[in-house]
């Protein structure tokens, strides 16, 4: 493994097109001479116990298309420097301690299709210029301090494949224009504070594998139309205040392998039909007796795991049937 720090001669190595030492032990800043390096079309420093911030001088580097940085303890904010990075297709910030707000120049980046700013304490809200990266594919924002609402122009984003907005501080609803995007497959906003109702549009995710909406403060039924979800594999709804009963058109989902649904305000019985779901590994629903009534919230003959709806949140207040 490479150790030591990313020595200021680096700036000399000017026919440089490609920077990769990722997962060695290098540790100290990335040195500003690194903005000499004009041919650089790739940046993967990722996995290693560099610090510091981020140098402005990136910005120079307009051959960029690829800049990994994540796996390091890389303080400071964005240098409003890399929305001059036009050529720019990923990138991925992950697991450094980054703070203040992802500056505005970086949303006119109309190239990228990748980007990553997950497990940091970055701030702001997430900006409606999104919906101008319209070839986005990859979002990640996850556990950072953001607010506010996720904008409507997310819409826009035909080609969005994976977007994961999970522990934030947003709030709000999921606009009408997210049920546009019929090209994704993962999303998960898990302990983000959103409320309002789940649209019947979902049926039109009809790629969707991964869905969580965890934690959250949904509320009315869930849509029959989730039926249509049919390469669903992992659904999970828990820790919300949805009501009504669990939709019996789950079961048309042949492949789905877990769904959880536990601490809801549910009621009536778990659809025998998802009993017989041969790839359904994991149901879990409020089907144990509660202190208050001594009745379960939910009936269910072939739930994995039964919680205590009236015990909201206390993992020992669920178990195996």
């Amino acid at each position: 493994d490479l150790s030591g720090s990313v020595p200021s001669e680096v700036g000399k190595l000017t026919n440089l097109v490609e920077i990769v030492v990722s997962s060695n032990d290098l540790s100290g800043s990335v040195p500003s001479e690194v903005g000499k390096l004009t041919n650089l079309v790739e940046i993967d420093v990722s996995w290693n116990d560099l610090s510091g911030s981020v140098p402005s001088e990136v910005g120079k580097l307009t051959n960029l298309v690829e800049i990994d940085v994540s796996d390091n303890v890389l303080s400071g904010s964005f240098p409003s420097e890399m929305g001059q990075l036009t050529n720019l297709v990923e990138i991925d910030v992950s697991d450094n301690v980054l703070s203040g707000s992802v500056p505005s120049e970086m949303w006119e980046l109309t190239n990228l299709v990748e980007i990553d700013v997950s497990d940091n304490v970055l701030s702001g809200s997430v900006p409606s210029e999104m919906g101008k990266l319209t070839n986005l594919e990859k979002i990640d924002v996850s556990w950072n301090n953001l607010s506010g609402s996720v904008p409507s122009t997310i819409g826009q984003l035909s080609r969005l494949n994976y977007f994961v907005v999970s522990f934030n501080g947003l709030s709000g609803t999921i606009p009408d224009e997210f049920y546009h995007l019929e090209s994704l497959t993962y999303f998960t906003c898990t302990f983000t504070s959103l409320s309002g109702t789940i649209s019947d549009q979902i049926g039109r995710l009809s790629h969707l594998e991964y869905l969580s909406v965890d934690g959250n403060a949904f509320t009315g039924t869930f849509p029959s139309t989730v039926g249509n979800l049919t390469n669903l594999r992992h659904f999970d709804i828990s820790k919300n205040y949805f009501s009504g009963t669990i939709p019996s058109e789950l079961a048309l989902i042949k492949n789905i392998n877990r769904i959880d649904a536990r601490w809801n305000n549910f009621n009536g019985t778990v659809p025998e039909e998802l009993c017989e779901l041969e790839e359904l590994f994991n149901l879990i629903a409020d089907c144990f007796p509660t202190n208050i009534t001594g009745l379960p919230a939910v009936k269910c003959k072939c739930c994995i795991q039964c919680c205590d709806t009236a015990r909201r949140g206390d993992w020992e207040a669920c178990g195996p049937t």
